[in-house]
């Protein structure tokens, strides 16, 4: 029973750091554009505990919402990129060991230097709304659906 809970409970703590479906803002999140009437561009960022799968599936998520709140049913994939930010963060620990004797003073001092690797996935993706279903269309409510139940987030 301990178990169960301490691993439910690191699961929610994991999954909480990573950015979640919101507009952008310190954390990350999603940003559109319109380009046209019907032409937006959808950006996500996330941070440095966001996969790249989830980045994706929430610029589709935010592609399908924008779709809806337009009244479009369907969406097409004009072009896509995807790009890990990568950045460093570099920490130094010094230890300091003195001891005295008479007048002098002797001791070691050791210092150690971590570094660490953050990659932060950012995708961006054109789309054009539709209102009816062609050759290589999304339909946005089942994409919508879809992702809301694979995140579990509420509409």
């Amino acid at each position: 029973m301990k178990r169960s809970v301490f691993l439910l409970s690191f699961v929610l703590i994991v999954t909480s750091c990573a950015t979640p479906y919101q507009a952008a803002n310190f954390v990350g999140g999603f940003s559109e554009t319109q380009l046209d009437i019907d032409l937006f561009t959808i950006s996500f960022n996330g941070n440095g505990y966001t996969s790249s799968e989830r980045a994706s599936d929430f610029a589709l998520l935010r592609c399908a919402d924008l779709s809806l709140e337009n009244n479009y049913l369907f969406f097409k994939i004009i072009d896509s990129q995807s790009n890990i930010k990568t950045t460093y963060s570099v920490t130094t620990d010094s230890n300091y060991d003195a001891n005295s004797f008479g007048r002098s003073i002797y001791g070691n001092s050791t210092s150690r230097t971590n570094v660490q690797t953050i990659e932060k996935p950012t995708i961006s993706i054109t789309i054009r709304l539709l209102k009816e279903k062609a050759d290589g269309t999304y339909s946005a409510s089942f994409i919508s659906k879809s992702i809301r139940a694979k995140y579990s987030i509420k509409k």
